[in-house]
């Protein structure tokens, strides 16, 4: 018993001078940690320094930033207007040159051409003399007691443009396709679009039926309806088309001025204006089936398109400086021969055979055009003139394109026509 108790309390001495020698040694070590300590907290207190004079730097040169793009914006926006309104006015003074220049040469086509016999009034489209797009603009919408003697002054006939050739239908390049494209029983309005080699006014034809087609009532066939039945028209022929199915008066119209004028040309070509003049017509009707991608922008209205009255023809015909010269020089007789030698020089660049301008499409059951033809089709260089070297002026250069070149080119072709003597200055007429 005393054993244990001498064991117990040898081991409590061992224990406490256990405890205080790790007393001893925290308290000796004591220093070092506080000089460690103090060591991390000046650390700390550098990097809170250092990371608060960071933020302030990035957050000044935001600012910096701002209002530098700020500043940029204003003087950007202030430059955007002054160049607009410049621009703007540019246009103005432009618009008003030639107002001025198509005046002069009114005048002067007007004292060569004298006393010409009258037209229809069913030439110019009716336009509403409040009309935003018209007003003070040249020339005036006349009223109905004026038409007549209006238009008297205006019959230019182009037979030294579209050179005058006896254009057989057993020759054309179209003959070799359906004998069936041929004008046969076609009744009124439409019967009177057979072109020979007469002095029939052509021009006045074929507008007074277009006016009749946008007059007569919508036209409400699909785009792929109407590429479906052009293409089966031009294949097989139109009485098989006609058989399948009934014509609207849209397509009676194209019918017969297809086999009456187009099918001198190639068949290539009719695929190409049948296309184009349903979806112009389709597109004056408003026809919600059709879409404005399927006008090629090459048909989108003029300057002189929109500022001037003319005939509705004359919206078309494929390329935009023709339709300009067209309206400059106030044309509106063009003799059958004329008409037909035009038709013959419509050529669309395409390198394929016929078959490969379309597609059958299996689930549709319907003919669409081929992607080539597409890329052809919408781009304007594709549309030509074979070998007529006035047409090929006009086309390229019009009377738009600056406002005295092409002013005096158009008017030098008018004036060879008009006065073969030469009587007449173009310097005159273009007013330079």
């Amino acid at each position: 018993m005393r054993r244990r108790i001498i064991d117990n309390y040898l081991y409590a001495s061992l224990a406490t001078g256990t405890v205080e020698f790790i007393r001893a040694t925290c308290t000796m070590s004591t220093p070092g940690n506080q000089r460690a300590t103090a060591k991390v907290d000046r650390k700390r207190i550098t990097d809170r320094r250092a990371q608060r004079n960071h933020r302030e730097r990035v957050k000044a040169y935001i600012s910096h930033l701002e209002t530098t793009v700020e500043e940029l914006t204003k003087a950007s926006q202030k430059g955007s207007e002054q160049s607009l309104l410049q621009k703007l006015q540019e246009k103005q003074l432009e618009i008003e040159q030639l107002k001025r220049a198509i005046r002069q040469a009114n005048e002067a086509l007007r004292t060569a051409l004298g006393a010409a016999s009258s037209i229809s009034p069913a030439i110019a489209e009716t336009v509403h003399k409040d009309s935003p797009g018209i007003q003070n603009s040249w020339p005036p919408v006349a009223s109905k007691d004026e038409t007549t003697q209006g238009h008297n002054h205006r019959k230019i006939q182009l037979e030294s443009i579209f050179e005058q050739r006896d254009i057989s239908p057993s020759t054309s390049r179209g003959s070799q396709f359906h004998n069936d494209n041929r004008v046969k029983n076609l009744h009124s309005p439409y019967g009177n679009l057979a072109c020979g080699d007469g002095q029939v006014n052509y021009f006045q034809v074929v507008n007074e039926s277009i006016v009749h087609v946008l007059s007569a009532g919508p036209l409400t066939t699909s785009a792929d309806d109407d590429d479906d039945l052009a293409i089966r028209a031009i294949l097989h022929g139109w009485n098989a088309v006609k058989d399948d199915k009934p014509l609207d008066h849209g397509w009676n119209f194209l019918r017969a001025l297809d086999q009456g004028l187009f099918h001198r040309t190639g068949p290539v070509e009719r695929l190409a204006i049948l296309r184009l003049m349903r979806s112009m017509l389709m597109s004056k009707r408003g026809s919600p089936e059709h879409s404005a991608g399927q006008i090629p922008s090459f048909m989108f209205p003029t300057t002189m398109q929109t500022l001037v009255t003319h005939a509705c023809i004359v919206d078309f015909f494929v390329w935009p400086n023709l339709r300009d010269h067209l309206i400059a020089s106030e044309t509106s007789h063009t003799p059958e021969a004329a008409a037909a030698h035009y038709a013959t020089e419509i050529q669309l660049s395409w390198p394929y055979q016929v078959r490969d301008a379309y597609r059958y499409n299996e689930e549709k059951g319907k003919f669409q055009f081929s992607i080539e033809f597409n890329n052809v089709y919408y781009d304007l260089k594709s549309w030509q003139f074979r070998s007529n070297p006035a047409l090929k002026m006009l086309a390229a250069n019009g009377p738009m394109s600056s406002l005295e070149g092409r002013l005096q080119a158009s008017t030098s072709v008018l004036m060879s026509s008009l006065d073969p003597n030469g009587f007449i200055e173009a310097g005159a007429v273009a007013g330079y």
